[in-house]
């Protein structure tokens, strides 16, 4: 996988995020982790949308280790290799999605591991094709989060004097 620093601004929110995290290492606040969601669209086999997210966070990490210094012993990588939990709100919130309830019930159903097929065997696939040029591509991505661990001073409060309630006892 190659990052097209064109595409979607990816370019310049790489250097931002550079920005802030070499910010935060300035003192400002110590790195705890940095967490990496990268995650493939539904469409594929399984076992190449597992290789294509690896290699998805593999350029991202290249990039950010090419103008930051961090120890890999801070990504902790969850890799979701075919987002159907992201397929299914992107049906939810589309009215004009063909089939709709069908498509959510596929879905949702855990009795069969293949909801593309099931999918693309409905309505001769205008359903599919339907998601896939709506949705796809918003289903592929390499999100990383900064998890700072914070280092605050000590806050004290004094009170100078505290005066005694007298209460009526009844």
């Amino acid at each position: 996988s190659q990052i097209d620093d064109q595409y979607r601004q990816n370019g310049s929110r790489l250097a931002s995020f550079c920005k802030d995290l070499n910010y935060l290492n300035s003192g400002m606040a110590k790195v705890s982790r940095l967490e990496a969601y990268v995650v493939s669209s539904p469409e594929g086999r399984h076992d190449y949308n597992e290789r294509l997210s690896r290699n998805r966070v593999a350029s991202v990490l290249k990039r950010l280790h090419s103008h930051l210094s961090f120890a890999d012993s801070l990504l902790v990588v969850h890799s979701v290799a075919e987002d159907w939990d992201g397929l299914e709100g992107y049906v939810e919130s589309d009215l004009q999605t063909p089939a709709r309830e069908e498509v959510l019930r596929i879905i949702r159903s855990s009795d069969s591991p293949d909801h593309e097929q099931q999918i693309r065997d409905l309505n001769e696939s205008i359903s599919w094709n339907y998601l896939y040029r709506k949705y796809f591509t918003e289903s592929r991505y390499c999100r990383i989060v900064i998890v700072p661990e914070l280092e605050l001073p000590e806050i004290v409060v004094e009170i100078e004097e505290i005066k005694d309630i007298e209460l009526d006892e009844p």
